[in-house]
């Protein structure tokens, strides 16, 4: 009889160390995978960080060429006005001279 109960006593022993492993293992499993999906979302946010970094350079770039390109537009006209005053000038000169 005792030898029985021994028994039994073991083999609940045994039971119950085997669930704790499994447990344990479940628990660190999840664990794992836990860590894994923070990782994937990290590196997802850093990628999505990038891309706006990215575009936020690309747009102050071309602010950069339009304004620069504006401001050579209107030197031009301005440069165009001046050597037109300027012929006009020489035109007026020269009828006088002829007068």
């Amino acid at each position: 009889m005792e030898d029985a109960r021994q028994r039994q006593f073991l083999e609940r022993e045994t039971r119950l160390a085997e669930q704790a492993k499994q447990e344990r293992d479940e628990f660190l499993r999840i664990i794992q995978k836990q860590k894994e999906v923070e990782e994937q979302e990290r590196r997802i946010e850093e990628e999505k960080k990038e891309v706006l970094k990215k575009h936020s350079h690309q747009l102050r770039t071309q602010i950069q060429t339009n304004d620069e390109k504006s401001k050579q537009d209107r030197l031009d006209y301005l440069e165009e006005g001046r050597k037109i005053r300027q012929k006009i000038d020489e035109e007026r000169r020269k009828i006088e001279a002829i007068k």
